[in-house]
């Protein structure tokens, strides 16, 4: 996250657009590690669409949306 946050930072932009950027962006790479977890877990179990939606879509808004927030609230 912290990495991410640097990045989009470096801009000349209002702060609001920051966080909308970081929160989306944190939110999309959060859900691609998701998809990348359910690629491994789907060998064993979990082999159908719905999986793959659940493992992204989880780690994606927890991961991505709630711990961007927190992070940008303890920053």
């Amino acid at each position: 996250m912290k990495m991410i946050w640097n990045r989009i930072d470096r801009g000349n932009e209002p702060e609001r657009k920051k966080i909308r950027r970081f929160l989306f962006f944190n939110t999309l790479c959060w859900t691609l590690i998701g998809l990348a977890a359910w690629g491994i877990v789907r060998l064993f179990a979990f082999n159908t669409a719905a999986g793959a939606l659940s493992f992204a879509g989880y780690a994606g808004y927890f991961a991505g949306w709630f711990g961007g927030i927190v992070f940008l609230w303890r920053r």
